[in-house]
């Protein structure tokens, strides 16, 4: 299954407990998220209870103990800037927050094309009504509580992970578009430099959104591989 909680503001070993809970203590999962640390928190600290884990259009840690990471390599600049205004000035933060999420509710194409680097491939994808309609609900449910939970998030981004890629010994799926201009393809291969067990997928001419339109059924495939070995 797909799962997400509420966590505390760290991703290591104390965050997880929060998904224990909600998991249940019985089943095997397969966890599927999207930029933020979580899934590999889980990989980290509870691979026993993982049949799967991907990580698609996904950010890797901008602050590691020992390493001098250039954030700007891997992130695109306004999400960056958002990133330590979260961290340093919050109410500043969630004010920008709360105006980007009315833009993109509004018209998600539109608000998109004011994103240096877009690919065609994503603005076309936000014309059509389905997608419209259902990026506007992400968006809505994503933002019902408020936007606190959200800038939380995202300075998140900007403090270390409380553990080390390398001590992931649990597969990891890698999926990113080549043509990624939110989270630039240099941060899934930076993941895959490190992680000692994983599977990289570069997709060729795929942006941010695009990417998980078109693979999602591949994702999905391979996370699921093992479940299916399992009931033969």
């Amino acid at each position: 299954m797909a799962a997400a909680g509420r966590f505390e503001n760290k991703p290591g070993s104390d965050g997880i407990v929060a998904i224990q809970a909600f998991l249940g203590a019985d089943d095997d999962h397969v966890l599927m998220f999207g930029p933020l640390p979580y899934a590999l928190a889980c990989a980290r600290f509870i691979p026993e209870r993982l049949k799967g884990c991907a990580v698609v259009s996904g950010l890797p840690p901008l602050t590691v103990k020992g390493e001098k990471l250039d954030p700007s390599h891997y992130l695109m600049a306004e999400e960056l800037l958002m990133a330590r205004l979260a961290k340093t000035v919050p109410f500043a933060a969630r004010a920008i927050f709360r105006y980007v999420l009315w833009q993109l509710h509004k018209d998600p194409a539109n608000a998109m094309k004011q994103v240096k680097g877009v690919t065609a491939g994503d603005i076309e994808l936000l014309k059509h009504q389905e997608m419209k309609r259902a990026f506007r609900q992400i968006i809505a449910e994503g933002s019902r509580g408020g936007v606190r939970g959200s800038v939380e998030s995202l300075a998140l981004e900007m403090r270390d992970w409380g553990f080390s890629l390398q001590d992931i010994t649990s597969h990891v799926s890698i999926w990113h578009g080549e043509a990624d201009y939110m989270v630039f393809p240099a941060a899934a291969k930076y993941m895959a430099s490190k992680l000692p067990n994983h599977a990289l997928h570069m997709i060729p001419g795929s942006g941010h959104l695009r990417l998980i339109s078109g693979h999602a059924e591949e994702v999905l495939r391979e996370l699921l591989a093992p479940i299916v070995v399992d009931c033969r």
